[in-house]
This record gives structure tokens, sequence and C-alpha cells, in this order.
């Protein structure tokens, strides 16, 4: 397993490993699925000029409340410490993630948006953190850069491409 690898066989290996570790790899599908279909960046600009009639003060203040969101979920986790059932935490994170996002499409005005992206970004950062807790606890350490590179494509690769089919959409 040193520097002179094949790289495609160690693709290959992690490829194997997860689809061997049944909740693993539904980590990673779930992952790849949010990613895909749940990313509320790509659309903020269209959003912000064509439904709430804004320029680009108003487009920060949409992506601010995300990230604001996001601090205190990073927040609420830091001050919780461990937490003991981190599947019903993502299944219930994301499951608020899902539905304040449809409030938000639904969303009449921005000053009712923008509380509601604030629990956005609170609900993906207790998912998305926790999710990622879990897929670490529970791979095989001589696995683990593999597995990760995975969860890596199955967050960041997807959710680049969200931003195509929010496009096409």
């Amino acid at each position: 397993d040193g520097p002179n690898r094949n790289p495609m066989q160690a693709i290959m290996d992690g490829l194997r490993y997860v689809s061997r570790a049944r909740p693993l790899a539904t980590l990673l599908l779930l992952q790849s699925t949010v990613s895909l279909f749940g990313a509320v960046q790509p659309m903020m600009v269209v959003f912000a000029k064509d439904v709430y009639g804004t320029g680009p003060e108003g487009l920060g203040f949409l992506q601010s409340a995300v990230r604001l969101g996001a601090i205190f979920g990073s927040t609420a986790l830091a001050m919780r410490g461990d937490v003991h059932n981190k599947g019903r935490l993502i299944l219930v994170s994301g499951f608020l993630f899902g539905l304040s996002m449809i409030v938000f499409a639904h969303a009449p005005t921005m000053f009712i948006a923008i509380p509601v992206l604030v629990f956005c970004g609170f609900f993906d950062m207790l998912y998305g953190t926790t999710k990622q807790t879990l897929v670490q606890l529970m791979v095989d350490r001589r696995l683990m850069g593999r597995v990760m590179s995975l969860n890596s494509i199955a967050g960041r690769g997807f959710g680049q491409a969200s931003g195509f089919q929010s496009g096409a959409l």
C-alpha cells in the first residue's frame, strides 16, 4: 500500500469495501442524493433576482442566512458533544433540511425566506457533520483515505453537479 500503488486499483479497493459495507454504502448514497438534489446555493441568484426582485445586497443576505444557520448548527453540535443516536439525528436533520428547503421554495417574500434559510443552514450542518462523523467511525482505518475520497465525491462532486441540474430545471 505504498506510494507506488496503482491508483485505479486503490479506487476499486475503496469501491469494493464500500459496496460490502451496507450502512456505509447507504450513507454515501444518501449523501450523493442530498448533494445532487439538495443544494440551495445554485438557485440563490435566481431567487434573489427573479423571485424577490433584489440585487447583490439581497443575494448577500440570502447567502449569509444559510451560513449563519450553519454557524448555529456547528455551535449546537460542539456544545452537545457526542451524539449517541447519530443515525436518528441524520434522518431527522435531513428530513428537516428538506422540509425547510420546500418552505424556502414557497416563501413569498425575502423577509420570510431569510429565517427559513437560517434553518436550512442549521439542519444541513447537523446532517452533514453527523454523517461525516458516522462514516469516519465506520471505516476500517486501513481504507480511510479511499473511503473519505469517495465521501468527498458524494458530497462535493455531486454538490457541484447540482448546479447543472438546477439550471436545467
